[in-house]
């Protein structure tokens, strides 16, 4: 995610990072392993297991903290449990694999790991971590709060609507920043409509009424990385196109399909 922001070429400080106006730069000093198309699920599995060669291993010995917060990501490390324990790995995700999550902000990212673990340990919801707060917590937070927040996967459409605020209508500016706006809701759209009848297509009484019980079931294999999963998602990119930020949480519907035998 930082890399994306920083290489962005609409950002207007290029490998630059800001979580407030004034604020520091909180890419400064940050030398990444992995950014752009290399960021994928394929590569983390590889540095984490050390099985590839020419992919950078985490050192033997040393514990690895990996947090990901965004709309159902939970469902990112689904099944591995016992993989990462073998490995010494702690994993901290925002949310299960359908919720929607708060986007968050803080002056580095080991601020907001911080965070994230002292919420785990006051047993409270991520959902009180909140836009605004820039400094590292000294005490629990509780939900009694003035500071708002979005869901991460809706920031896109936020972001996008806010762009056209700031221009006058009818202007080149208005004109492009609408047009973007646009074309991503009749993406989003699209996507919705693809899953939908995905699922009236694949899906009959009976496994419908199956999905709940396994969604959240941890003793059951989970199909991340089996052909039934990987297969259906060859299937969908081929035919419908490439999956947006907003429609990969809806992965997650694929991945109960196979669960239930589909």
């Amino acid at each position: 995610m930082y890399d994306d922001i920083a290489r962005n070429p609409k950002n207007p400080r290029p490998h630059q990072i800001f979580n407030s106006f004034d604020g520091p730069d909180v890419y400064s000093g940050i030398v990444p392993d992995y950014w752009g198309m290399d960021v994928n699920a394929d590569t983390l599995w590889y540095v984490l297991s050390g099985g590839a060669l020419g992919v950078r291993p985490v050192r033997p010995g040393r514990k690895a903290k990996i947090l990901k917060h965004a709309c159902s990501s939970g469902i990112t490390f689904q099944g591995m449990d016992e993989a990462f324990e073998k490995m010494n790995i702690y994993m901290v995700t925002s949310a299960n694999g359908t919720e929607e999550r708060l986007a968050t902000k803080y002056r580095t990212l080991d601020d907001q790991y911080e965070n994230v673990k002292e919420s785990m340990l006051y047993n409270e919801e991520y959902s009180t971590t909140f836009m605004g707060s820039t400094d590292p917590p000294t005490t629990p937070h509780t939900n009694d709060t003035g500071f708002q927040g979005w869901p991460m996967c809706s920031g896109e459409l936020t972001y996008l609507r806010n762009r056209v605020k700031l221009h006058e209508p009818g202007s080149p500016n208005y004109i492009d920043a609408k047009k973007d706006l646009d074309d991503a809701i009749a993406e989003q759209e699209r996507e919705n409509h693809n899953f939908a009848r995905i699922a009236n297509i694949l899906l009959t009484n009976k496994t419908r009424s199956q999905l709940p019980q396994f969604k959240n079931n941890k003793n059951i294999k989970y199909s991340h990385f089996n052909n039934c999963y990987h297969s259906l998602m060859d299937i969908y990119i081929e035919y419908c196109g490439s999956i947006t930020f907003y429609a990969s949480a809806r992965r997650n519907e694929i991945d109960n399909m196979c669960d239930v035998r589909i």
